[in-house]
């Protein structure tokens, strides 16, 4: 969302709502962008956040709103759609329907993302593979749905001054092998299949490091596995860092382990580095990576293939360059210029389109 702000805001006037102070609300005090808090940021706030987002909206009397991630979708068409506000779309940042766990799970799911796609008159998935999740559970209509990818933008690739300092910092040594995971330590990103798969790799690369850049609510749990494990003196966290690409971008070896994906920015971000990357099979990555020609790919909780997987690419540094080489093509694809052009053209379509 960021990206968008940055890319478009020459081209429409926005009113971000939002429901924190994080990088969203100070990317809008840089841009002097408009930016009211609402009380959306926890579910027991909902009621309240209701009656703050109708407010805000009867006073600002937008001609677009974009909703952005399922808890977005599920209150703001609804509520824009009373309004009457000509053009609504949800944007299916973090699809609901991957975390289909149980029964209560897979009712409470569901029903978010009919509600969301149900009152919005456009939604965009970030990817192709994610687009056909909702065709196949029946969520909206194919004339209603497009795809619409972030950007990953080359010049936020650190200079090689910026990594040196970085290396200097954390101790990454020329006469190791590092390699690096970036993102939230939660459920999703399943880094407790990387830790399992630790062991294996160590023992067949004594001199390998691993470094775990991140923070969320199973650092606990994933450090007290890595004591299990017997593999804390080779595997660090580091908690939550500004830019973690600077992270990928120094990796020997990038790993992204994930049970689904949006789109897979810390993957694009290791793409656009240049870097090796191993890369766990899912939606939302399978749109650009291409196993044994710009990433490994491998199954999903398969600790052994993963090991095997980051072996080969520590041994191999030839193909670790080859496949960096055609990831940093690939992620081209995604660079600013082109992406926000498509967004352009596709919101302005939708204006030109609107419907109550």
């Amino acid at each position: 969302m960021i990206r968008q702000l940055r890319g478009l805001r020459r081209d429409f006037d926005f009113h971000v709502l939002t429901g924190g102070h994080g990088r969203i609300a100070a990317t809008c005090a840089e841009l002097d962008i408009p930016c009211t808090r609402l009380a959306i940021d926890r579910k027991g706030k909902l009621p309240l956040g209701i009656f703050q987002l109708t407010a805000a909206l009867r006073r600002i009397r937008p001609d677009l709103l974009i909703t952005n991630g399922q808890w977005a979708g599920l209150i703001g068409p609804p509520v824009a759609r009373l309004l009457r506000i000509p053009v609504r779309v949800y944007v299916a940042r973090w699809p609901a329907f991957y975390t289909d766990w149980d029964a209560w799970r897979r009712f409470r799911n569901h029903s978010v993302e009919r509600t969301a796609c149900r009152h919005s008159t456009h939604v965009v998935s970030l990817t192709e593979s994610v687009r056909r999740r909702y065709i196949e559970r029946g969520l909206a209509a194919t004339d209603r749905l497009q795809v619409l990818p972030n950007a990953i933008d080359p010049a936020e690739v650190p200079s090689s001054e910026d990594l040196r300092r970085l290396r200097e910092e954390h101790g990454f040594t020329a006469n190791q092998a590092h390699v690096v995971c970036v993102g939230r330590l939660s459920s999703q990103k399943r880094v407790d299949w990387l830790l399992r798969a630790w062991p294996n790799v160590r023992a067949a690369v004594p001199d390998a490091r691993l470094w775990i850049v991140g923070d969320g609510e199973l650092r606990s749990e994933l450090e007290r596995l890595s004591r299990e494990l017997r593999i804390d003196d080779t595997c660090r966290f580091l908690g939550r860092v500004p830019r973690g690409i600077r992270f990928l971008a120094i990796a020997d070896v990038a790993v992204v382990t994930t049970a689904y994906e949006a789109m897979g920015n810390a993957a694009l971000e290791a793409m656009v580095c240049a870097r090796p990357l191993v890369i766990s099979a899912a939606d939302g990555v399978a749109d650009f990576v291409r196993h044994e020609d710009n990433a490994l790919v491998v199954p999903q909780d398969d600790s052994s293939a993963l090991a095997a997987a980051i072996i080969r690419l520590l041994r191999d540094r030839r193909l670790g360059e080859r496949l960096g080489e055609s990831a940093r093509h690939m992620a081209q694809r995604y660079a600013p210029e082109p992406v926000m052009q498509a967004w352009r053209e596709a919101l302005l379509g939708m204006l030109a389109s609107r419907e109550i």
